[in-house]
C-alpha cells in the first residue's frame, strides 16, 4: 500500500512539471525562406524562444562542413558577451538554418529577429506566450 501511495505522488509530481513548459510553434514563409518560430512557456510567460531562418538555395549544395563551422563561429562573434542567446548553423542538401536560442529573461538587450516584434525587451519579459503568438499570427504565422 506504502508503495502505491509513493508511486502515485510521483507520477502526480512528474505529470505537474511536465505540464509547466507547454510549446507553441509558429511558422511562416516568405520566398524561399522559411521561419520556425518554438516557443517555451514558463508560468504562461515567454520562458524560451527557438527561432530558426532555412533558406533554400542552389549555392548551399557545395558547402563543406569547415564553412558551416566558420559561419557558425562568425554568426556566434556577432553576439558573444551577449546573455540569453545562442546560435547554431546547419546546412542540409540545399538549404541553410540559422536558430537563434534565447532565454527571454536571461536577455540584456533584444536580438535583431525580434526588432519586427515592435516590443520593448521588458515588454518581451512580461508578455504572456498568448498574446505572444497573437503577435506573431497577426504577421502572418501559423501557430499550433
Amino acid at each position: 500500500m506504502k508503495k502505491t501511495i509513493i508511486g502515485l505522488l510521483l507520477c502526480l509530481i512528474l505529470v505537474g512539471c511536465s505540464g509547466s513548459s507547454n510549446k507553441t510553434v509558429c511558422t511562416f514563409s516568405k520566398g524561399s525562406d522559411s521561419y520556425e518560430i518554438t516557443i517555451t512557456e514558463d508560468r504562461e510567460k515567454i520562458g524560451h524562444v527557438n527561432y530558426t531562418i532555412t533558406s533554400v538555395d542552389e549555392q548551399y549544395k557545395d558547402l563543406k562542413e569547415d564553412d558551416v563551422k566558420s559561419f557558425e563561429t562568425l554568426m556566434q562573434q556577432q553576439v558573444d558577451g551577449k546573455k540569453g542567446i545562442e546560435i547554431e548553423v546547419d546546412a542540409k542538401d540545399d538549404a541553410l538554418s540559422i536558430t537563434f536560442k534565447l532565454d527571454i529573461q536571461k536577455l540584456d538587450t533584444i536580438p535583431d529577429v525580434l526588432l519586427n516584434s515592435g516590443k520593448s525587451l521588458d515588454e518581451l519579459k512580461v508578455m504572456t506566450v498568448k498574446d505572444f503568438k497573437k503577435t506573431l499570427e497577426n504577421e502572418g504565422a501559423t501557430c499550433k
